[in-house]
C-alpha cells in the first residue's frame, strides 16, 4: 500500500474515511520513527474535542404535568389499517431471541438401505458392485 504521511492518506482509504491512521501507515510512522500514532489522528477525535463537545450544560425538559395547558385538543394517532393478507400467529422473534419451548419432535427413523440384486446392506441395485 502507498502512504502518504504529509497528506494523511493511504491507498488502502482506511485514514481518509475514518480519520485514524491504518496498520499501514501505522507501520510507516513506526518506520519514520519521529511521531506518535496518536498525532496523526484527525482532530475530531482527540480528547480536546470532545471535551469542547460535552463542555456545556444539557438541562433536563420539565416533566409533562409541568406543561403548558392549551386549549386545543390533544393529538390522536391515526387509525390503524388491517394489512391484507392473512394475519401472522406468532410474532418474529429477535435475532438474539432463542426458540421458544421444548425440543419434543421426534425424527423418523428408516431401515437401513439393502441391495435388491446382492441383498448386502449400505448400497442399492443400482451401485451394486457384483452386479457389473
Amino acid at each position: 500500500m502507498v502512504v502518504d504521511l504529509g497528506k494523511h492518506t493511504c491507498s488502502c482509504r482506511f485514514w481518509q474515511l475514518t480519520g485514524m491512521p491504518c496498520m499501514h501507515a501505522i507501520s510507516a510512522i513506526q518506520e519514520k520513527n519521529d511521531k506518535r500514532p496518536e498525532e496523526y489522528c484527525h482532530e475530531w477525535l482527540s480528547i480536546d474535542a470532545y471535551r469542547r463537545t460535552y463542555q456545556f450544560n444539557v438541562n433536563p425538559v420539565k416533566g409533562q404535568d409541568l406543561w403548558e395547558k392549551t386549549g386545543s385538543p390533544a393529538p390522536v394517532p391515526p387509525p390503524i389499517k388491517p394489512k391484507p393478507g392473512r394475519p401472522t400467529t406468532n410474532r418474529r422473534k429477535d435475532k438474539d431471541e432463542g426458540p421458544t419451548g421444548t425440543k419434543t419432535k421426534m425424527k423418523r427413523k428408516y431401515a437401513p438401505i439393502r441391495c435388491m440384486y446382492c441383498g448386502e446392506v449400505g448400497h442399492n441395485k443400482r451401485t451394486c458392485s457384483k452386479k457389473k
